[in-house]
């Protein structure tokens, strides 16, 4: 039996069942009598979608992260759309054949080095979309709800760059696809139902070490006639558009969403920083004791817990002592059998003490401190745990409450008269002490009234 929650399905794609724009239903029907009479009726309507511009809760996530350094020269970025049909709702305006029918996106993710140099984003206004004399957008039909004073992001690439690192549309059918993957343990904001079903759009070209890439989601639409095309199977050779107008030094694009990041060497991955500290002889350790310095018991305490990756460190006390207390890393040079029994509800049920040195061990507390300040800096997470915490809150005290009502007003077993008059008494009592003054309540707001 295949479990739903550790696996992942990949979709070619996610056709919506009518594409952007204008439709129009007829209706015909023809009555034979004495003579035949056709009656018809038209019925337009307009299917809106997303064209010049993204909102926030459309984009699920990006990778590489936004902002980050790291180790990506073999990953091609890319991102996750909330939206499965997004990619498909409209056509770049290609009328060919594409393997097994495919369809190729109108959304593409275009990488660009910081060597590159394409400028910064800039804001133009739908009417000014296409004026300009050098830079070329394709002519473009405005749709229900669009204004020419409506604000877009764009950019200017130039020809030649283009030319280059944009893919020809028999590769697009390959940089889209869709996702299905198991939410079951995925926090939410107000708990909503979590989708389980994604776009991913991924770029065509990889980042350079050492360099800012910045990544553009952009719009294809209608591209097809101005986009390279394949001279080969595998695309290796491409051929500049051939119907882009002479004179165009640059190509706009809208650009719908847009992120950096920065690719680091090897040394700065896990693997690479454990290499740079194999050296000969080792430095990575915190000597104690010398030849001149013969071990006492103590000292040989000492030196056993640094050999284990121990190192004593500053620690100031809730109450504002200062001490000194013991702290490791995660990484022991030996194997320990796990003795610690979740859960924890403070990290001070974490701190270990040693009575041959009379020193604390702080090592699981401040474990236990960095994990919840980890989980705490998740919003949805954060918001999710505490509606849930209220909700167990609510959930004991109702039942408490029942408790000590069903105590106050259930009657002892039958034969347990001396009982049963002392828990009539008391139920007599209490509806007298709140019931009372209730009553007192309600009859002088209606002898006000009166």
């Amino acid at each position: 039996m295949i479990d739903d929650s550790t696996t992942i399905t990949f979709i070619q794609n996610h056709i919506p069942a009518l594409e952007s724009g204008q439709y129009t239903v007829e209706v015909s029907q023809a009555i034979t009598a004495n003579t035949q009479t056709t009656y018809s009726a038209q019925q337009s309507f307009y299917v809106s979608g997303k064209r010049f511009s993204l909102e926030t809760n459309d984009v699920n996530s990006v990778y590489p992260p936004l902002g980050s350094s790291g180790q990506y020269e073999r990953v091609l970025p890319h991102i996750v759309i909330n939206s499965s049909s997004l990619p498909w709702q409209r056509t770049t305006g290609f009328t060919g054949q594409l393997t097994n029918n495919n369809k190729a996106p109108w959304l593409a993710l275009l990488l660009f080095d910081e060597s590159e140099n394409i400028g910064a984003t800039q804001q133009v206004t739908l009417g000014t979309l296409n004026s300009t004399s050098s830079a070329f957008f394709p002519p473009r039909t405005t749709e229900a709800g669009e204004s020419d004073d409506d604000v877009v992001n764009v950019i200017d690439v130039p020809l030649n760059l283009f030319n280059q690192i944009c893919p020809p549309v028999t590769d697009l059918q390959w940089l889209a696809h869709v996702r299905q993957v198991s939410v079951t343990n995925k926090s939410t904001s107000n708990d909503a139902a979590a989708n389980d079903t994604y776009a991913v759009v991924i770029a065509n070209r990889l980042p350079q070490i050492n360099h800012l890439s910045t990544v553009h989601l952009v719009s294809l639409e209608n591209y097809t006639d101005y986009m390279p095309t394949a001279n080969n199977a595998y695309n290796s050779d491409t051929t500049p558009g051939a119907n882009i107008p002479v004179g165009i030094s640059m190509m706009r694009l809208v650009s719908l969403y847009s992120w950096s990041f920065r690719c680091t060497p090897q040394l700065q991955s896990f693997g690479g920083l454990l290499m740079d500290v194999d050296m000969n002889p080792p430095t990575l350790q915190m000597p104690f004791v010398t030849e001149e310095n013969a071990p006492s018991s103590a000292n040989q305490t000492v030196q056993n817990a640094f050999g284990m990756g121990y190192t004593a460190m500053n620690h100031q006390l809730r109450n504002g002592d200062r001490t000194v207390s013991w702290y490791r890393g995660p990484l022991l040079p030996l194997g320990t059998p796990p003795f610690l029994i979740p859960p924890y509800t403070s990290a001070d049920q974490l701190m270990r003490y040693d009575p041959t040195l009379g020193m604390l061990d702080a090592t699981y507390a401040s474990s236990w401190q960095l994990g919840k300040l980890l989980a705490l800096q998740d919003n949805a997470y954060a918001q999710t745990l505490v509606r849930w915490k209220a909700r167990q809150t609510d959930a004991v005290s109702q039942s408490l409450e029942e408790a000590i009502i069903d105590e106050q007003f259930i009657l002892p077993p039958e034969g347990n008269q001396e009982a049963s008059l002392k828990k009539q008494s008391r139920i007599s009592s209490t509806i007298k002490n709140v019931l009372g003054p209730l009553a007192a309540i309600i009859n002088s707001g209606s002898n006000s009234e009166a």
